[in-house]
């Protein structure tokens, strides 16, 4: 892939993070409403943010100023979408399994790290790992290039702590 063509995925990336943060919030809001079998209100309202899943980053954005927290969980997005897609798409060769296998280690890498913290941490890991991981999965099967989803990766995570 050329300079130009990735320079022109990054506003993408962008777009996607903002995008997978807005449906992820709402959809761990509906689910944290079923798993507490209450109705979505001001007390369960943006579940993702006040999760266990984006505790670091904003643990991180409290004692960092905020240019080197973006470049943290920039570089974050960098070297996961590295390691997870890359890793993934050549251990399923590229081919029909790929992002299966890529969705299926999104899910891994995020809940793993919640695992004993309740159900609705799990919950919301599932969700942002079925979405993002699907989203970020397709996307790099299609352009093949992992700095749109470092971007969205990053873009998200700074939403979730801001």
């Amino acid at each position: 892939m050329t300079a130009t063509a990735t320079l022109t995925l990054l506003p993408l990336g962008l777009l996607v993070g903002a995008a997978e943060f807005a449906v992820c919030g709402l959809l761990s809001t509906i689910v944290v409403g079923a798993v507490r079998r209450e109705p979505v209100d001001e007390s369960n309202w943006l579940a993702l943010v006040h999760s266990d899943v984006l505790g670091p980053g904003r643990d991180l954005a409290r004692r960092r100023s905020w240019p080197l927290v973006v470049a943290a969980l920039v570089l974050f997005g960098l070297v996961h979408e590295v390691l997870l897609r890359f890793g993934a798409f050549t251990l399923a060769g590229g081919g029909a399994l790929a992002v299966p296998v890529s969705v299926g280690l999104s899910l891994l890498v995020v809940v793993v790290p919640v695992r004993d913290r309740g159900v609705e941490a799990r919950c919301v890991a599932a969700v942002v790992g079925a979405i993002t991981g699907t989203v970020h999965a397709v996307l790099y099967a299609s352009e093949r290039s992992v700095w749109p989803l470092a971007l969205a990766e990053g873009a998200f995570l700074v939403l979730g702590t801001g």
